[in-house]
């Protein structure tokens, strides 16, 4: 017999309100090997990061907390992707790109879980950055990413109406 690869997925449980403990509701498949997932701010939409698979995808969060059957968006040929990360008005996703040296903005549609091109060129940092982690500011201006090759931290004004990051 041959061995196989497992398939890539993603598996939700419910947490145990008295104990803790874990119980598998399900499990769902994804683009490929994801490091990094968030949910979206309504909580409806599950959004990863696929460093091997060159993408991002996004999945629907059933009612009971399980993730959907497979990926209702598959956003492809993203240069090694590691992070992603919501505008706080939830209408923006930023892919940290670490092999394209950028951040990219997409529009999120936080009613069917769609991610689209904005049509505006990813945001570079500094010189020769690989963006990797992304956070926000608490007060929502700024939003700051780790660059994997350097350990630099970027500063970036986050714009409050079209989502576009600008070098602080």
């Amino acid at each position: 017999a041959s061995l196989r690869e497992p398939p890539i997925g993603v598996a939700s449980y419910r947490i145990g309100s008295n104990t803790g403990e874990l119980a598998l509701l399900d499990q769902a498949p994804v683009l490929a090997s994801t490091p990094y997932i968030l949910a979206d701010r309504g909580g409806r939409f599950l959004i990863g990061a696929s460093y091997y698979g060159s993408g991002a995808w996004v999945s629907r969060i059933e009612p009971d907390g399980s993730v959907a059957a497979s990926p209702i968006t598959v956003i492809e040929q993203i240069s090694k992707p590691h992070s992603v990360l919501l505008h706080p008005n939830n209408r923006f996703a930023y892919v940290a790109a670490t092999g394209h040296e950028e951040i990219l903005t997409f529009h999120f549609d936080d009613e069917t879980g769609a991610l689209k091109q904005t049509g505006t060129p990813g945001t570079k940092g500094i010189a020769g950055a690989t963006p990797r982690h992304m956070a926000l500011h608490p007060g929502t201006q700024f939003l700051f990413c780790m660059n994997e090759s350097s350990g630099i931290i970027d500063s970036f004004h986050l714009d409050p109406e079209d989502g576009l990051l600008t070098l602080a």
